[in-house]
């Protein structure tokens, strides 16, 4: 049965300079340089994360902070280190001398605020009430709107309008309308078609599962369509669902445009709907996770407290709150929650 949550949480006002951060590490094999370790040693990357921090912000004073291995003791890739920066968040986010300390070690830096102070030794409360997810290439690894144009023999056309517009070169209402209107006359039947080539993004199950047992709850806003993104939610148990309606005629074909009076799911949506769900369910953004790989999604990820950008887009990369890359990012994004491997394992099964 699972675990009910529903305590409201407390984040941390910072005084004067300062605020408190959390640092997770992960140990990317993948990329490593070829001098690299086979996994982290905390005893030296601690301080050299810390000396870093120094130099970035121009103190020589000692940095409170505390650090956690959250996989295998005897052999981590995954480490997170909370400390109190003397220096705004946004001022170390994508900071050069970090992107050296990243390369230089194999890993994959990510910063967030913390709700744990580093003086407090307990574990950090679970700091979410709230996840929300963009649906193509994020919760499933195509899109859907490729897909359809498969069927409809426009592929390449409607893919590179796909590209343009989830990299933020188009306005997404527009290039949505132009894509639709490439879809005249094809079968809505084809919705059942698509549900055996659609694939759930490596991860995605266990995070939702993980995230549902600690109480969240849990919604798409999907700028693709309601047929397969209904489908998904039921197949993934999500709470809430939003997507654009394809309008249909009497024979069951596609209009080639969207219904009358329904709203397209664009950037301002996402972030208006995320907002609105914080007022219903009585809870802060700071208790809100999302979770995007599109243009479309910036919005919604910089209303969220946690904001991760997964295998995103090149714009995506450069301006959201935090970044993920790699296979298995998406279930990764739990151990930026603070969990440890032990703890996600449990509560997946």
């Amino acid at each position: 049965m699972p675990e009910n949550n529903n305590r409201k949480l407390k984040f941390p006002t910072y005084k004067m300079s300062t605020m408190e951060i959390t640092a997770t590490l992960f140990h990317r094999l993948a990329n490593a340089v070829p001098s690299a370790h086979a996994h982290l040693d905390p005893s030296t990357l601690v301080p050299s994360f810390l000396s870093t921090i120094q130099s970035i912000t121009s103190t020589t004073a000692s940095i409170p902070h505390t650090s956690r291995i959250l996989d295998s003791p005897s052999a981590p890739h995954i480490l997170s280190i909370t400390f109190t920066s003397p220096s705004p968040l946004t001022n170390l986010r994508n900071h050069p001398s970090l992107t050296t300390f990243e390369t230089a070690n194999s890993l994959q830096l990510v910063l967030l605020p913390t709700s744990n102070p580093v003086s407090t030794t307990a574990p950090p409360p679970f700091p979410i009430e709230l996840a929300v997810f963009d649906m193509d290439s994020t919760l499933i690894q195509q899109e859907v709107i490729d897909l359809l144009a498969a069927h409809a023999n426009v592929e390449p056309l409607v893919a590179s309008i796909t590209h343009r517009a989830m990299n933020g070169e188009l306005d997404f209402s527009a290039s949505l309308r132009e894509r639709v209107g490439l879809l005249k006359g094809l079968d809505a039947s084809v919705f059942e078609t698509l549900k055996d080539q659609i694939t759930i993004m490596p991860g995605a199950q266990t995070l939702i599962t993980v995230l549902k047992k600690k109480g969240v709850k849990t919604a798409v806003l999907s700028g693709g369509f309601t047929p397969l993104a209904r489908w998904l939610a039921g197949k993934l148990g999500l709470d809430y669902v939003h997507a654009n309606f394809l309008e249909v005629d009497a024979e069951g074909k596609l209009t080639g445009r969207l219904e009358d009076g329904s709203r397209i799911v664009h950037a301002e949506f996402k972030r208006e709907r995320l907002l609105s769900l914080v007022d219903e369910l009585g809870i802060t953004k700071e208790q809100v996770l999302a979770v995007g790989d599109g243009a479309n999604d910036l919005l919604m990820l910089g209303a969220a407290g946690v904001g991760v950008a997964v295998n995103a887009k090149e714009k995506v990369q450069k301006e959201a709150p935090a970044r993920l890359n790699g296979e298995g990012a998406l279930g990764d994004v739990l151990y930026l929650l603070g969990m440890t491997s032990d703890e996600i394992d449990q509560l997946a099964q």
